[in-house]
C-alpha cells in the first residue's frame, strides 16, 4: 500500500474527535477537567454549523461543562471553607505539628511521584499503561501506546488485539468510519478482513448517487443502485497500463480483461470484499453493430453508460477507455478530455465518446473500472 500525505482534517473527522473528547469524559476523575474536556468538544461541535447533530451536541456539551464547573466551583468552597474552620479549631502547637507532618509526607510523596515518573515514561512503564488501558476499555490510547512501544515483549500482538478490540467498540456503536480505519490498519488479523469489509459496505450504503466511498484500496463512485446492488465505477482513473498488449481484437481476448480480473482484482482487495464483487454479464460492442457477451467481475464502461453518466464522470480531465471496438483493427473507442469551457469561475469538463477509437497498445489512455456489488 502506498504511503499517503496527511490529509486536512474534514468535517467528518472534526466530528469523531468532537465525539471521541465528549466520550472521554468517563475516564476523568476530576469535576474541573471534565468541565475542560466537555468545552472544547461544545467549541469543535459548534465550530461545525449545521452537520448532522453538531449543534444539539454543542448544546449537550456546553450544558455539562457549566455543571462539572459549578460543582467544581462548590467543591473549591467548601474545601477552603473546612481549611478556615479547621485553623480555627486548632492551638498553635498542633498546628506547628500538623504542619511539620504534612512537610514530610510532602516530601516524600515528591520522591515517590518523581520516581513513578521516570518508571511511566521508560518502556516498563508504557507498557504497564498500555495495559491498564486495555483492561478498562480504553483500546484506542492502549493501541497507540502499544504501537509505540513496537517490538518490546509482545507489544506488536498486543496493538492488534487492541486496535481490533477498539474496531468492534465502533462497529458496535455503528461508528463506521472510525472501525474502518482501524481494521484496515490490521489486515488480516484474525477476521479483520471482513470486518473492514463490512464497514466499507456499511459506509457505501450511506452514499447517494454521484457521491464517492473506499472500496479496497481505491474510492469508487456510485452510479446506480438496485435493492441490494449497486454500481461502481472508479473515481479517479488509473494509468499506465496497455488495453492490449497482444493485438487483441476486442475486449473479450484483451490483456487488460485479465489483469481486472486477475492482478489488479487480487492488489486492491481482499479476499472477503471480492465475495462481495457480483459475476456480471457484460454487453461488448463490436465495430460491426453485433456484440459479445462476457462474464467477468470488473470491466468497463460501454460508450453509451459513458454518455448516461457524462456529468458525475467528468470530474477527471484525462483520456479513459471504453469496452467498445473502435473503426480501426485493434482499436477500442475511450472518452476524451475534450475541452475545458469555462464556467462562471469554474472550468468543467467536456469529455465525448470517441468513436473511431485508439490503439488498444497505448498506454497513455488511463484505465477506469466498473462493478456492481452486493450489499448482502
Amino acid at each position: 500500500m502506498a504511503t499517503k500525505n496527511v490529509p486536512v482534517e474534514t468535517t467528518e473527522e472534526k466530528y469523531d474527535r468532537a465525539s471521541r473528547l465528549e466520550k472521554s469524559v468517563r475516564s476523568l476523575q476530576r469535576d474541573k477537567e471534565r468541565g475542560e474536556i466537555c468545552q472544547k468538544a461544545a467549541d469543535l461541535f459548534a465550530s461545525l454549523g449545521d452537520y448532522q447533530d453538531s449543534q444539539a451536541r454543542a448544546q449537550r456539551c456546553s450544558k455539562k461543562a457549566n455543571e462539572y464547573k459549578e460543582k467544581y466551583k462548590q467543591q473549591e468552597k467548601a474545601r477552603k471553607q473546612a481549611e478556615k474552620q479547621q485553623k480555627v479549631e486548632e492551638n498553635p502547637k498542633k498546628q506547628i505539628r500538623k504542619r511539620e507532618i504534612r512537610l514530610v509526607i510532602m516530601g516524600i510523596l515528591i520522591i515517590a511521584l518523581g520516581c513513578t515518573a521516570i518508571f511511566m515514561k521508560m518502556k516498563p512503564g508504557r507498557y504497564f499503561r498500555a495495559d491498564m488501558f486495555g483492561k478498562i476499555g480504553f483500546y484506542e490510547k492502549s493501541y497507540k501506546m502499544f504501537y509505540n512501544l513496537k517490538d518490546y515483549k509482545d507489544s506488536e500482538e498486543r496493538y492488534k488485539d487492541s486496535c481490533y478490540k477498539f474496531g468492534m467498540d465502533q462497529l458496535e456503536d455503528k461508528d463506521y468510519e472510525a472501525a474502518k480505519k482501524a481494521f484496515r490498519k490490521l489486515e488480516d488479523y484474525k477476521d479483520s478482513e471482513e470486518k473492514l469489509t463490512e464497514a466499507e459496505l456499511e459506509l457505501i450504503k450511506k452514499c447517494k448517487i454521484g457521491e464517492d466511498a473506499l472500496f479496497g484500496e481505491y474510492r469508487w463512485m456510485v452510479m446506480e443502485q438496485e435493492g441490494d446492488k449497486i454500481f461502481l465505477v472508479k473515481l479517479v482513473p488509473i494509468n499506465g497500463v496497455a488495453y492490449d498488449k497482444k493485438k487483441a481484437s476486442s475486449w473479450e481476448d484483451s490483456s487488460m480483461r485479465k489483469y481486472l480480473n486477475g492482478k489488479f482484482m487480487d492488489e486492491t482487495f481482499n479476499k472477503a470484499a471480492q465475495k462481495h464483487i457480483l459475476l456480471t454479464k457484460v454487453e461488448v460492442p463490436l465495430a460491426s453493430g453485433d456484440s459479445i457477451t462476457t462474464e467477468d467481475q470488473l470491466f468497463f464502461l460501454t460508450a453509451e453508460q459513458a454518455e448516461q453518466y457524462q456529468k458525475p464522470l467528468s470530474n477527471y480531465l484525462r483520456d479513459w477507455w471504453l469496452l467498445d471496438q473502435g473503426e480501426g483493427k485493434h482499436t477500442a473507442q475511450f472518452v476524451s478530455r475534450g475541452v475545458a469551457k469555462e464556467q462562471g469561475s469554474k472550468l468543467v469538463s467536456q469529455g465525448v465518446v470517441m468513436k473511431y477509437g485508439y490503439e488498444m497498445s497505448d498506454e497513455n489512455i488511463f484505465m477506469r473500472p466498473a462493478m456492481w456489488i452486493s450489499l448482502k
